[in-house]
């Protein structure tokens, strides 16, 4: 349940501050050698989806606390696949934001 609420309010949270127009898109290009254009991404989906896949591995942890090894490899595999990409773009948005 306490999980359910952390959810709804970082939601409400990534929706209000994604109406800035100037701190909600960046450009960005996948992969600067093989890609020549870039394409518009979205700061607060990238922390949407940060968050939800960590939330995975920390719902395995409440359900199992004596066992961590699951939600770490969940952790590592998402990191790997996905969210991995979304955490380096957002980091240099970020900064990028606060560094202007």
């Amino acid at each position: 349940m306490r999980m359910m609420k952390r959810t709804k309010t970082l939601r409400m949270r990534i929706k209000s501050s994604s109406a800035k127009p100037t701190h909600g898109t960046y450009r960005l290009v996948f992969n600067a050698a093989k890609d020549k254009e870039a394409i518009s991404a979205s700061l607060a989906d990238d922390i949407s989806d940060i968050y939800q896949d960590l939330r995975g591995g920390l719902v395995l942890m409440e359900k199992n606390p004596a066992s961590p090894q699951d939600a770490l490899w969940e952790w590592r595999f998402g990191f790997d696949s996905h969210w991995g990409h979304h955490a380096t773009s957002a980091l240099k948005t970020i900064h990028d934001i606060r560094h202007r």
